[in-house]
C-alpha cells in the first residue's frame, strides 16, 4: 500500500521532502491519488512541465486551478459522447472519458504560467520565482578595501 501511494503521488516541491512523507502518512481521499489520466512531469531548472493524456476531452470539460498550494486538474463529470449508428454495437471501448481529479503540491513561489490543450495532450507550465535575495551572487575581489567600505572602518580600528 505504501509503495502504491508513492507511485501515485508526485510532489513538485523537491525542497520540502518532508511534505511528501506527511502527505503519504495521512488519510488522503482515494480521489486525490488517482493515476488517471496518465501524466508526465519534468523539470528544467526552475520550470516544470506537466503533460497529461486527455484524449477525447475538450477545453470546456477540464478545469485547471490552484488552491491551498495545490495544482488541481479535474473533469467534473464523465462524458459519453460516442454516437453509434442504429444497430451498431461497441466491440471495444478503450478511450477513457471518466471523471478525474489529479493534484500536485506546489512550493511557495510556484505559479502556473501556461495551460495548453493540443492534440489530446494537456500541457501545464509551472515556474518558481526565486526571490533576488535567494539567487546566487558573485562578488568582485578587490586588492584593498575602499575608503568608504565597512572593512576599511573595521581594519582601521584593528590597526
Amino acid at each position: 500500500m505504501f509503495e502504491r501511494d508513492i507511485a501515485r503521488s508526485f510532489v513538485l516541491d523537491f525542497n520540502r521532502v518532508n511534505d511528501l512523507f506527511n502527505l503519504l502518512n495521512t488519510d488522503v481521499p482515494k480521489r486525490y491519488v488517482s493515476s488517471f489520466p496518465p501524466a508526465d512531469v519534468f523539470q528544467l531548472e526552475n520550470d516544470w512541465v506537466i503533460r497529461m493524456a486527455v484524449a477525447g476531452f475538450t477545453r470546456n470539460e477540464i478545469e485547471v486551478s490552484v488552491e491551498d498550494e495545490q495544482l488541481i486538474v479535474k473533469s467534473a463529470k464523465a462524458v459519453n459522447d460516442l454516437k453509434l449508428p442504429e444497430g451498431a454495437k461497441i466491440l471495444q471501448s478503450g478511450i477513457g472519458k471518466r471523471a478525474f481529479e489529479r493534484r500536485w503540491k506546489l512550493s511557495q513561489g510556484m505559479e502556473v504560467v501556461d495551460v495548453v490543450l493540443q492534440d489530446g495532450i494537456l500541457t501545464i507550465g509551472v515556474t518558481q520565482q526565486v526571490p533576488e535575495d535567494k539567487k546566487p551572487r558573485l562578488f568582485k575581489i578587490e586588492d584593498a578595501p575602499s575608503k568608504s567600505s565597512m572593512l576599511e572602518r573595521v581594519t582601521g580600528l584593528l590597526n
